[in-house]
């Protein structure tokens, strides 16, 4: 009976895991497909492998990287878009936050192995995307903040007791010599 129980939730937990193992970054890159990688936080976006005209795919790793270093907190704040296009007669998704390009990824990055459509590999890397602009979004909203502000404020008065023993400021607590003394007696 366990060997049943231990084989369904090895069958379950891997059944959850399939979409996260997406074909687009790999599980132990080279360092050559580390630099293709668009990766946000350390984790690993989408592995680039198209070059559009004279752009390698390791120089739009390079452009995406600088385009989200100059996202505005407004710009974190919307959702983000996909968007259907047609580059260098390549079928694409356009991702887009409050309007303004992030990436391409083309029909060209996709690995044939993983047997995905683009659509596929689009919303998988949207939803790899949409969860990291949802940490950073909570991790600087104001009332987050303030939670944690209070927690912690209330955390330390908890450790701090409420009466400090009068010993520490020089008098001595009623009772105190009668209870040494009875204890040095045992």
């Amino acid at each position: 009976m366990n060997r049943i129980q231990a084989l369904l939730t090895a069958c379950f937990l891997l059944w959850l895991a399939f979409p996260l193992s997406a074909a687009e970054p790999r599980q132990q890159p080279t360092a050559r497909e580390q630099a293709r990688t668009v990766a946000i936080f350390h984790q690993p976006i989408v592995m680039l492998q198209a070059t559009f005209g004279q752009t390698t795919p390791e120089e739009r790793v390079l452009r995406i990287r600088n385009t989200l270093r100059a996202f505005t907190e407004a710009d974190i704040s919307q959702p983000l878009q996909v968007v259907p296009v047609t580059r260098y007669n390549q079928p694409g998704r356009l991702f887009l936050m409050n309007g303004k390009p992030i990436m391409l990824l083309s029909q060209a990055d996709l690995d044939e192995g993983d047997d995905l459509t683009l659509d596929q590999a689009a919303q998988r890397v949207l939803a790899r995307m949409e969860a990291q602009r949802m940490a950073l979004r909570d991790q600087y909203d104001s009332g987050w903040l303030a939670l944690s502000t209070v927690k912690a404020a209330a955390g330390l008065l908890a450790l701090v007791p409420a009466r400090l023993p009068s010993a520490y400021y020089g008098e001595s607590q009623p009772g105190a010599a009668k209870l040494a003394a009875v204890h040095w007696r045992h």
